[in-house]
């Protein structure tokens, strides 16, 4: 999976679900590991991370507002 896939499918996780897409994401990649499927569990922790940023409302440390 690509970034643009990753950012993509964060986008439509959130969309789809509001404010539990995080929480959902997260679920799917722990369910992945559980059945020893790396590669997704890889993939949907990307997409946690994505989901994360884009519903981050503070900047980071160093990060400058627009």
């Amino acid at each position: 999976m690509n970034e643009a896939d990753v950012w993509r499918a964060a986008k439509e996780m959130i969309q789809q679900y509001g404010a539990e897409a995080l929480e959902r994401a997260r679920a799917r990649a722990e369910k992945l590991r559980e059945y020893g499927i790396e590669d997704g569990y890889d993939e949907w922790t990307r997409i946690a991370n994505a989901i994360a940023e884009l519903e981050r409302k503070t900047p980071g440390s160093g990060e400058k507002l627009n």
